[in-house]
């Protein structure tokens, strides 16, 4: 997931790209991945050994406490993808190549259930695992989809309504004009022909891809209730789904889930870790990020999500 970092002028473009004031997440600063989420990191803060034991004291209690919850029901798991393409340059680490989430989707099919994000879940038998997208790049139709039909596996995609169409990219991508290819978003026809398949869900994104918890009320009810009605006028149905843009615990509040309940969404997307089980909040659901393992390491995690 991606995280806003203090200060700057937008994304340092490569290439001497930048992102133009008014641009899609040009008001919320640069951006990158969370602490917890890099693979690999700088020099650490002075204190970061107290966070690093924060972080594994509260790893315990979120194990401690799925493990109890487990015993009275099976987890559903949710898992995030961005991207499924092979970049020359993917800093944030968002894309997953075509032939490991052919193999992703194999295991999963193979061993779990996988529910779709926009039905209810009731009380499953067996741990079971759902699959979604963010942002609304053209792959998740060129490349995520036939895939997905490959295995008969449902996914939503949680889009960005100002991005359909535009000729910019997402500051963390450079944030230019025009849209290099493999930084495209979806066209207006792409993403009706992605919402007229039976296997993909359509969820809303905000307009902006905005930090909600840094914008007033009244902001974030135009970003998300905006975004909503954007989509529903391209795709021409109801849309029920959302997910809060990076998503993390500080990333949206107690009004941006008032909006999302206003708006009538059957279920809100975080991008925290954790799993789903009958009486979690709806509108909190949490998310794991999924990056490009290979078959045994994303075995492995899948393994592990049952407990984190």
């Amino acid at each position: 997931m991606l995280r806003q970092c203090r200060g700057g002028d937008g994304v340092s473009g490569r290439r001497g790209r930048r992102a133009a004031a008014g641009s899609i997440g040009s008001r919320c600063g640069r951006w990158r991945l969370s602490a917890a989420d890099r693979v690999s990191g700088g020099q650490a803060g002075a204190g970061s050994g107290v966070m690093n034991l924060c972080g594994k004291a509260a790893r315990l209690v979120r194990v401690c406490r799925n493990a109890a919850a487990n015993c009275f029901g099976q987890p559903v798991v949710v898992l995030t993808y961005h991207r499924v393409a092979v970049l020359r340059d993917d800093p944030e680490q968002l894309a997953v190549s075509p032939d490991r989430f052919r193999r992703q989707l194999e295991f999963l099919r193979s061993n779990y259930p996988i529910l779709r994000f926009d039905e209810p879940w009731g009380k499953p038998e067996r741990m079971s695992f759902v699959i979604t997208f963010d942002d609304g790049y053209a792959d998740n139709l060129t490349a995520a989809l036939p895939i997905l039909r490959e295995f008969d596996c449902p996914a939503a995609f949680f889009i960005c309504a100002g991005a359909i169409g535009s000729e910019r990219e997402f500051p963390w991508d450079g944030g230019g004009t025009p849209q290099r290819k493999e930084f495209r978003t979806l066209r207006p026809d792409e993403l009706r022909e992605l919402a007229a398949d039976p296997l993909a869900a359509i969820g809303s994104h905000t307009v902006s891809h905005p930090r909600l918890s840094g914008l007033s009320p009244e902001e974030q009810r135009r970003e998300i209730a905006g975004g909503h009605r954007m989509l529903e006028e391209l795709i021409g149905r109801r849309l029920t789904v959302f997910s809060y843009p990076f998503g993390n615990y500080r990333d949206f509040n107690a009004d941006s889930v008032a909006v999302c309940r206003e708006c009538g969404f059957f279920r809100a997307a975080a991008n925290y870790p954790g799993q789903y089980h009958p009486g979690s909040d709806p509108l909190a659901v949490p998310r794991h990020l999924v990056r490009d393992w290979d078959a045994d390491e994303f075995q492995s995690r899948m393994f592990r999500f049952k407990y984190l």
